[in-house]
Parts: structure tokens; C-alpha cells; sequence
């Protein structure tokens, strides 16, 4: 496992062919990635090894993986693309520009693009070719800045000398703070220590399926959580939605004018509440709901 500090993280959207784009975007990195270039096994082949009775070993079907963390910041003009919008395309997400207005970006689990990874670290550079996402969370924790922390996977790694583009002049992101972010959970508005909407990708895996298109997306799941608190959070209430009431749930960070993100669902049904968790200021609740998978939460930036 390869963990070191990557500088410079660029990743960009393939063509339907496969091939690579000239321009990759650079995100903001907010953690140290981890590349793991060849995660897979071999194949053991008995008594065909140089002595006799040893067995021997072939390549079988590898796969890198990695995982990093990118900050969720804004843009400087509503209608701009922002740097992270190309990681929700790598997990089959659509994106449509509105020029002036909004960026949105929408489940469509068909039709996947690939993506192109290069990670830059000294002379060393960590390169990432029809890359998918596997997994996605976007963290927002009270004082903190907002971040999606990512994991993808790609059959074709090499690691090599690239020259590493000039560093951009990044927006940072505005802190998760009273002002900037809302939650809002089947129309009432939440306070909250941290709240998560996380998105788990399945996919054909190489090293255990035999397909013609091994990277091809067969489900994405995604939930919320939280620890919330607010007076006019009726826990007797909400048990009563655990059968099957599906509720409307949206997290809004940031002001119009290309600062304003939006993840919203209309549908998400409540899978669990914890009566026990403890936020400052006093007794919450932890709220964990499952998001129906025809209703999969959109994401707006405008």
C-alpha cells in the first residue's frame, strides 16, 4: 500500500472510446490519498513450477484502487462547473449546465463514464486510466469544511515520471456553520453536529465475475446520517414513519452566486434512530435514513 502526500490531484472525464482527455480538472485535496496500484490476486498453476512438484503463478485480474479526500468548495460564478462535479460523473451521474445559472448533476446509472486519475507526488506520478467511483461520502461537520471523501477503481494503473501541471488558486470552501448550511428532513428544519450522505457503487468485479464490460455499474445506495437536535423534533413522531413513510430530505451549504450547494432527495425512508446520542447543548437523536433507489438524491450547485 502506497500512502504518501500527493500535491497535485487531476482528474478528468474519458471519452466513450476510452481514451483520455487532453484536460483533466485539479481538485482541492483535504486529507492524504492512498493508492494502492495492483489490488488483486494471481492464478496458481500446480506443478508447473521451475522444481519439481512446485507450482507456479500467472497474473490474474487486478484492479488498483484508491481513496482520497476532495474539499466541496464553490465557484466563482453561478453556472461555472466545479472542480469535484467531475467525480459525481464518474459514479453515473449526468450533468447538465445551465449557463449563467446552475450546474446539476443527476443519477442515471446507465451509460457510466470513466475517468482518468493522475496523482503527482515528487517525480513519482500515480496515473489512473478508465477509473470508476465506488464509494462517495459528502461530510458536513459543525466547524469544519465541507468534504467528499472518495474511493475509486481502475484496471489499468502505471506509475511514472509526468510532469505535474501549475498549481490553480483554489476557492476554499465556506466552514459548516449556523448561516451556511441548513438541513431540512421532511420540512423541519435540524440542527445538527455532522450529517453525511453517503453513496456506496456496485459493480461487476473483475477478479470474481466474467463479463464483456467489467466495470459496469449495477447499483448505487445511498443514505443519510446525522446526529440532529431541534425542539421541534417529535422522536414519537418519527418512530411512527419507520414503516413506510418516505420523507423529503435536503442539505443546503452556501449562498447563491456560485457558493450554494444543493444535495436533495424527495423520497428517504427512516431506518434507524438512536435516542442515546449526545451533541453539545444536550440530548439528539441519530438519525439514519435510506434513500429509495429510484429517488436518489441530485446534486445543484448554483
Amino acid at each position: 500500500m502506497l500512502k504518501e502526500q500527493i500535491y497535485t490531484l487531476e482528474i478528468g472525464v474519458e471519452n466513450p472510446s476510452g481514451a483520455e482527455q487532453a484536460t483533466r480538472a485539479q481538485v482541492a485535496l483535504a486529507g492524504r490519498p492512498s493508492f494502492d496500484p495492483v489490488a488483486g490476486g494471481v492464478i496458481t498453476v500446480p506443478g508447473a513450477g521451475a522444481s519439481y512438484g512446485a507450482d507456479d503463478v500467472i497474473p490474474g485480474a487486478a484492479m488498483g484502487t484508491a481513496t482520497f479526500a476532495v474539499q466541496l468548495n464553490g465557484v466563482a460564478d453561478a453556472g461555472d462547473v466545479p472542480d469535484w462535479g467531475v467525480i459525481l460523473r464518474g459514479m453515473s451521474y449526468a450533468e447538465t449546465i445551465s449557463a449563467g445559472s446552475d450546474v446539476t448533476y443527476s443519477p442515471v446509472l446507465t451509460g457510466a463514464e470513466t475517468l482518468t486519475v493522475v496523482g503527482h507526488h515528487d517525480s513519482n506520478s500515480y496515473k489512473y486510466v478508465g477509473s470508476i467511483v465506488t464509494s462517495l461520502t459528502a461530510n458536513f461537520s459543525a466547524n469544519a469544511l465541507p468534504q467528499l471523501d472518495v474511493g475509486i477503481m481502475s484496471r489499468n494503473v502505471s506509475v511514472a515520471t509526468l510532469a505535474a501541471p501549475a498549481q490553480p488558486q483554489y476557492r476554499t470552501p465556506l466552514p459548516v456553520q449556523g448561516g451556511n448550511t441548513v438541513l431540512t428532513v421532511d420540512g423541519l428544519d435540524l440542527c445538527f453536529s455532522s450529517a453525511a450522505m453517503s453513496f456506496e457503487v456496485a459493480h461487476t468485479d473483475p477478479t470474481t465475475v466474467v463479463c464483456t464490460d467489467p466495470d459496469e455499474i449495477t447499483n448505487i445506495a445511498a443514505t443519510f446520517t446525522g446526529t440532529v437536535k431541534d425542539a421541534g423534533f417529535d422522536v414519537k413522531n418519527w418512530e411512527a414513519k419507520f414503516a413506510n413513510a418516505f420523507v423529503p430530505v435536503q442539505l443546503v451549504h452556501g449562498s447563491a452566486g456560485g457558493e450554494r450547494i444543493t444535495i436533495a432527495s424527495a423520497e428517504a425512508k427512516i431506518t434507524a434512530l438512536d435516542k442515546n446520542a449526545v451533541i453539545a447543548g444536550g440530548v439528539a437523536v441519530g438519525l439514519t435514513l435510506q434513500f429509495r433507489k429510484g429517488a436518489l438524491p441530485t446534486w445543484k450547485i448554483d
